[in-house]
């Protein structure tokens, strides 16, 4: 039995190893806007950290989530900007696994950042997905219809997960939201060994 945790394991960690070079879509016959939309669900350090940030925010309320929202979209925002200028990153992946170990860390121990804090973690995972997310495409509508596609993707999913842990009452359900905090922190800790052993 071990052993078989050991593999399951292994793969989960190995999908996380994803790298930016293979995460667009627009191969695979979908429409720009849907390559977009696709783009940070299918991108597993995207939603890593996404999954993480939406339930820290959520874990506390409005409170929290009205700062760490306008942070990442406008670090999106400023992201799409400097891919569209040509400006490329290659430790993004990487920024952004630690940025989704250090959210969900703070989901597992309910901890609240400072508001400060959240800005500044919602705007560098923005940020970053911003920069990894140019549309593979030649003219100006078809990028600007990926774009869109991400930026809808990106903001639905952080707001479903801030939602789910929001409204989440019973202490079980609570204890619910800890875990999967803790489950993300341990794929992103696991994904940075695979990074670094590159």
């Amino acid at each position: 039995m071990r052993r078989i945790e050991t593999i399951g394991l292994a793969a989960a960690g190995s999908l996380f190893a994803a790298s930016s070079a293979s995460a667009h879509f627009q191969g695979l016959g979908l429409s720009d806007f849907n390559a977009g939309v696709i783009h940070p669900l299918l991108t597993l350090q995207h939603a890593l950290a996404l999954i993480a940030f939406g339930l820290m925010c959520g874990q506390h309320g409005a409170s929290l989530l009205r700062y760490g929202l306008p942070a990442l979209t406008l670090g999106l925002g400023l992201g799409f900007a400097g891919a569209y200028l040509g400006e490329t990153l290659p430790a993004a992946p990487t920024i952004l696994t630690v940025l989704g170990l250090a959210a969900g860390l703070a989901v597992a121990a309910n901890y609240r950042l400072p508001a400060w804090a959240a800005m500044g973690l919602g705007g560098m995972i923005g940020l970053m997905i911003g920069l990894e997310s140019k549309p593979e495409t030649a003219t100006l509508l078809a990028q600007l219809a990926g774009i869109s596609g991400t930026t809808i993707a990106v903001l639905l999913l952080f707001l479903n997960l801030a939602g789910l842990a929001a409204f989440v009452t019973a202490q079980w359900l609570q204890i619910g939201v800890r875990i999967l905090g803790s489950w993300t922190s341990a794929a992103a800790f696991l994904n940075i060994m695979l990074l670094f052993r590159k």
